[in-house]
C-alpha cells in the first residue's frame, strides 16, 4: 500500500471533518420545518366508537397519522318568542378534545382506528353537536416567517376553524399566527320590515324563524336546538334571543346585533334609529361561558347577531368569532410576534335604513 505524507493526512482529515460538519448542518436543517399558510386538514365525524370514528372523508388521513377529535357545539337552549336562549341541556360533550394517533383505515367504511381508546367515548363526544377530526402536524422544530391561519369554520361541513399543531422542540415565531374571525359565523344580511318595536309585543319576541321580517339573524352560537328539538336554524334562526354564545339579532326599526360571546358575555345591540318613541334595545349579547357546566371546554368566538335593512342591503351583517389555537410545543420563540384569535369586527354602518351587526366573540 501506498505512504501517505503527514500533509496529506492533515488534508484528508480536514476534508472529513468538513463532510462531518455539513452533515450534520444538512441534518439538523432537516429537522427545522417552515410552516406558514393553512397546515391542517378536517373530516366531519359521523359516529363514534370507544377507539375509532367514522368520518365522511378519509382521503387526507392515513395510518401512523397525528389527529385531534373535537366537539364543536351541542348545547340545548331554552328557546322560544318568550325564552331568551339561556343554558339547558348539552348533546355529547360541548368542547371536548383530545389527540390520538391513527392505528388503521377502512377505506370502504371510512373507519378510522386508533391506538387506543378514546377519552371520551361513544355518547360522549356526539355527532349532533358537530364533531370534526383535525389532521395534526408534528415536527421537531418550526418557525414561522409568514402568517399561520387556518380554514374558516364551515357549520355545513363540519370543517375548519381549529389551528393545531405539535413541535417537539422550540416554535419561533417570525411571523403572526391568527385565526380571527374563523369561528362561529355572524348573523347574514337579511331584508326586515323596519317597524318601531313600541307598535306591537310581536316585534319584541327573543326567536322567529327565517321567513320572518321581525328582526335579523342570530350570530352562530354552542346552541343547535332548543329542548324540544327545533333547529336553531330555520325554525329559531332570527330574533334578539341568542344562541348562547351568538349574538341576537336587532329587532324592530333597525336596531343593532347584539356582540358574540366566550367566556365572557357580549355587549347588548344598540337602540333602534330615530324615528320610535322608546326605540328598545337591540339583539342580546352572547351569554358568559364561566358561568355555565361547559365552562371547562375550549370553544371558537361566537358570532355577532345582525340587523336588518330595507330596500339596498348593506353593513347590516355580525362579524365572525374567532377560531382556536392549540399548540403543544417544548418552547416558544416569540419575538415580539402575535397570537390572535379575536372575533371580527363588522364594518361601521350609516346607513339609516340599516342597523350595525354586532361583533364577533374573541
Amino acid at each position: 500500500m501506498m505512504s501517505l505524507r503527514y500533509s496529506d493526512i492533515i488534508k484528508l482529515r480536514f476534508l472529513t471533518l468538513v463532510f462531518l460538519f455539513l452533515s450534520i448542518s444538512t441534518f439538523i436543517s432537516a429537522q427545522t420545518s417552515l410552516i406558514t399558510g393553512q397546515i391542517n386538514k378536517y373530516a366531519k365525524v359521523t359516529a363514534v366508537g370507544s377507539d375509532n370514528v367514522t368520518v365522511d372523508d378519509v382521503s387526507d388521513f392515513a395510518p401512523g397519522d397525528t389527529v385531534m377529535i373535537i366537539q364543536m357545539a351541542g348545547v340545548e337552549i331554552n328557546a322560544s318568542a318568550t325564552l331568551p336562549g339561556n343554558f339547558q341541556n348539552v348533546v355529547g360533550n360541548p368542547g371536548a378534545y383530545e389527540i390520538l394517533i391513527i392505528s388503521a383505515i377502512n377505506s370502504g367504511t371510512r373507519l378510522v382506528s386508533f391506538s387506543r381508546n378514546l377519552l371520551y367515548p361513544a355518547k360522549l363526544y356526539d355527532p349532533l353537536g358537530k364533531v370534526q377530526l383535525v389532521k395534526v402536524r408534528s415536527v421537531s422544530n418550526a418557525v414561522v416567517n409568514s402568517e399561520l391561519t387556518c380554514t374558516t369554520w364551515d357549520s355545513t361541513t363540519v370543517r375548519g376553524g381549529v389551528l393545531a399543531f405539535i413541535v417537539k422542540g422550540t416554535l419561533t415565531l417570525n411571523a403572526n399566527i391568527n385565526v380571527s374571525g374563523r369561528g362561529f359565523k355572524g348573523g347574514k344580511v337579511a331584508q326586515g320590515s323596519g317597524y318601531c318595536q313600541e307598535n306591537d309585543d310581536s316585534l319584541r319576541h327573543y326567536f322567529y324563524n327565517i321567513w320572518s321580517t321581525a328582526s335579523g339573524y342570530k350570530g352562530e352560537g354552542l346552541g343547535f336546538r332548543n329542548s324540544t328539538g327545533d333547529p336553531v336554524y330555520p325554525d329559531l334562526a332570527r330574533g334578539k334571543g341568542v344562541t348562547l354564545t351568538g349574538g341576537g339579532g336587532g329587532n324592530g326599526h333597525y336596531s343593532g346585533g347584539g356582540g358574540g360571546s366566550n367566556y365572557g358575555a357580549g355587549s347588548s345591540g344598540d337602540v333602534e334609529v330615530s324615528g320610535c318613541v322608546f326605540q328598545y334595545l337591540g339583539g342580546n349579547g352572547g351569554l358568559a361561558l364561566g358561568t355555565t357546566p361547559v365552562s371547562g371546554g375550549v370553544f371558537f368566538g361566537g358570532g355577532g347577531g345582525a340587523s336588518v335593512y330595507t330596500g339596498t342591503a348593506s353593513t347590516s351583517a355580525g362579524g365572525s368569532g374567532g377560531g382556536i389555537v392549540i399548540i403543544l410545543a417544548d418552547s416558544i420563540a416569540g419575538n415580539g410576534r402575535v397570537i390572535s384569535a379575536n372575533g371580527a369586527e363588522p364594518p361601521a354602518n350609516t346607513i339609516t335604513t340599516s342597523g350595525a351587526g354586532g361583533g364577533g366573540g374573541g
